[in-house]
């Protein structure tokens, strides 16, 4: 009798359809994003490494519009010495398919052709005559493993003005389309890339979807054996639903599934294989290690040291104890920037307790093969001082001061510290109370009819009352006084307070961290303590003529800012499956074509709320993906958004306790009160 066949493919992508499951909001993305009003837009899905971006590239033909004939061309597979290099290794590849679907016979000049003239011999020995042979339809080029180019140019053996010429080719070829493939490293790359890929509509490939991975880990075996309770739950807490690792135990379950036979597997048979799992799949999470920074090895050892036996999560306060202890010289600020590089390359997650793995496999290799004592021993991290070492330097400073002395210097720098921070504390309250102060007095003012006698003797109390919070304020540390905004309507809208969730009891102040370390410290004074640490998200962004709107993935909620520094917050209706354009503006055409109808999400709150879209007005830009990091505070929240090159960083100003809205800013600029 032959053993039957291991249908789990642990390593090359998934070309066929039978073991390809999910991605259909990747799909959807596509179709709605790639065709434009006016013009077809450029495209790059971009994501960890191994999490699915070359099977969804040869899985795309089937879920697009017949027009487009897709062309998978993998640049590992294609010479990049030079320009006319890569154009013959792109025009022979589409002219092989083009064969295989269509039927089409073209020919291309030769490669020595090629290198005398790249962009002739692309334009119109290939690219016009395959045009014009397909009619109507379309040409996509899928691009994998886009990161070669830059590592080419970057290494001098492809010529910089490839950038250019592919930017040409996306904006002045209609029938011409693009789906560029990039892995990890995007971040670091993107000023590089700036002018090819700000034509691009960016969409992340992350990990699968609850129902997906299921399907993935049931399906392919329902013939042979069935899950027992528990055993599908015990492989996501693994693999977190990545296509590859879920796979690969997968994989290593059906091999113990074959040996022994039976008709379940258990939880414990899933406990059997981890550690074939993680050997199997060494090369793969040595790769995600080698990839982190120092300080970040360091982080990620140390959290699975705090972890013992099982993924959970671990505060920061934890997390800084135990580097104390190994006397290892990373700051809080250090310490932040790891944790937010970590989660930004989907390796942890962060939750309101602290810090977990997002791959318990990754969890089982740190433990098994990177012990914080050897990692400390291996990498260079940042000079900085740690507080044992600042304790070593004094003690040795010191030697030779007597007890006495020493006891007497601190003595007196404690009664000096605390008169200080008393007269600071008195003065700031002083401050705000006269803020207070002023604004009564300006809102009299306005209420009082113009050119009466009473609203030029409040003007000249206001006046010498912003003289005397002038005083105060000169002697108070460079921050900025308490917000406190004129209260304005806001858009009629149903609208939700954003999360405000409760720390663990804390004895201090909780302050900001992560990328929002220096504004809190410049403006803890209207942002008050945190409320939880900074968490990485995603989300999208749209400007418009007015102003602009965000939104926030995990919360699904829509943040409008007005171009008058007034924000407001509203939920997110829109629903995949919903209309793409709201129904309400179907008919709505932008004056210019430099002008846009906002879509999806965006578009619903814009189409139906007129208030906020008289404000707004039309978009100025396509909807732009974004991944960045959001902190909430007792007095408002802090925002930073990256994408394509540009980072943006956000102050929301609560106006009530229920933080719908306010006033806003960004960090290097101060509201006019």
């Amino acid at each position: 009798m032959n053993s039957p066949t291991n249908p789990y493919i642990a390593g090359n992508p998934i070309t066929g359809s039978e073991m390809f499951f999910g991605r259909q909001d990747v799909f959807c993305f596509v179709r709605e994003t790639l065709v434009g009003r006016y013009q077809d837009n450029a495209i790059v899905l971009y994501g960890g490494r191994r999490t699915g971006k070359t099977s969804v590239l040869y899985q795309m033909g089937r879920h697009l519009d017949p027009k487009y004939v897709p062309v998978f061309v993998d640049l590992q597979a294609v010479s990049l010495g030079g320009l006319g290099e890569m154009l013959w290794g792109i025009a022979r590849q589409a002219v092989r398919v083009l064969r295989q679907q269509k039927g089409i016979k073209l020919s291309i000049p030769s490669r020595e052709e090629f290198a005398r003239d790249p962009e002739g011999c692309f334009y119109e020995r290939f690219l016009d005559p395959a045009l014009e042979a397909l009619g109507d339809g379309h040409l996509l080029l899928m691009l994998d493993e886009a990161a070669r180019l830059y590592e080419q140019v970057h290494a001098g053996r492809l010529e910089p003005r490839a950038f250019d010429f592919l930017r040409s080719l996306i904006q002045y070829h209609s029938r011409l389309n693009f789906i560029f493939s990039i892995g990890s490293g995007l971040e670091e790359m993107r000023r590089e890339y700036a002018l090819l890929f700000n034509l691009c509509q960016y969409r992340k490939i992350s990990f699968l979807d609850r129902d997906a991975a299921v399907a993935l880990i049931t399906k392919p075996v329902e013939e042979h054996y069935r899950y027992a309770p528990g055993a599908v739950d015990r492989i996501l807490d693994e693999t977190c639903g990545h296509p590859y690792y879920t796979q690969l135990v997968c994989n290593r379950l059906f091999a113990r599934w074959a040996r022994h036979d039976g008709d379940e597997v258990t939880p414990a048979d899933v406990e059997a294989v981890l550690g074939e799992a993680v050997e199997q799949g060494m090369a793969s999470l040595q790769y995600t290690w080698e990839e982190a920074s120092d300080a970040a090895k360091v982080v990620l050892a140390a959290l699975t040291e705090l972890m013992k036996d099982s993924n959970g999560s671990v505060s920061l306060s934890d997390l800084e104890d135990v580097l104390a202890a190994e006397e290892i010289a990373l700051s809080r600020r250090a310490v932040g920037r790891a944790l937010q590089e970590l989660v930004v390359r989907e390796v942890l997650y962060s939750t309101r307790e602290g810090y977990a793995f997002t791959l318990d496999l990754m969890r089982l290799w740190v433990k098994q093969y990177q012990h914080l004592e050897w990692v400390k021993g291996q990498v260079a991290l940042p000079v900085e001082v740690s507080a044992p070492a600042k304790r070593d330097w004094v003690r040795v400073t010191l030697a030779g001061v007597s007890a006495g002395l020493l006891f007497l210097m601190v003595g007196l720098s404690i009664i000096v510290w605390r008169s200080i921070e008393r007269d600071r504390t008195e003065r700031q309250a002083s401050a705000t109370a006269m803020y207070g102060t002023i604004e009564a007095l300006r809102t009299r003012v306005a209420q009082v009819p113009s050119g009466a006698l009473e609203q030029a003797e409040l003007s000249t109390e206001i006046a010498l009352k912003e003289t005397e919070v002038v005083g105060v304020a000169t002697a108070l540390p460079t921050q900025e006084p308490p917000i406190t905004p004129t209260a304005v309507p806001l858009p009629t809208y149903t609208s939700t307070p954003i999360p405000t969730p409760t720390p663990s009891p804390t004895p201090e102040c909780l302050p900001g961290d992560g990328p929002f370390v220096d504004i809190w410290e410049a403006d803890q004074g209207a942002l008050g303590c945190a409320r939880d640490v900074s968490q990485a998200v995603e989300g999208a962004k749209q400007a418009f003529e007015g102003g602009m709107m965000i939104w926030r993935g995990e919360t699904d909620q829509i943040i409008v800012l007005y171009s008058n520094s007034e924000w407001a917050l509203y939920d997110g209706t829109w629903k995949e499956g919903d209309p793409y354009i709201h129904p309400d503006c179907e008919s709505m055409i932008p004056p210019t074509t430099s002008l846009y109808l906002p879509v999806r999400s965006f578009g619903k709150l814009w189409c139906t709320n007129e208030p906020a879209r008289e404000r707004l007005d039309w978009a100025t830009e396509k909807e732009r993906e974004w991944a960045g990091m959001v902190q909430e505070f007792q007095g408002g929240l802090t925002m930073m958004l990256a994408y394509d090159d540009t980072v943006e960083a956000f102050i929301f100003y609560c106006e009530d306790k229920t933080c719908t809205g306010g006033k806003w800013r960004p960090p290097s600029m101060q509201i006019q009160r």
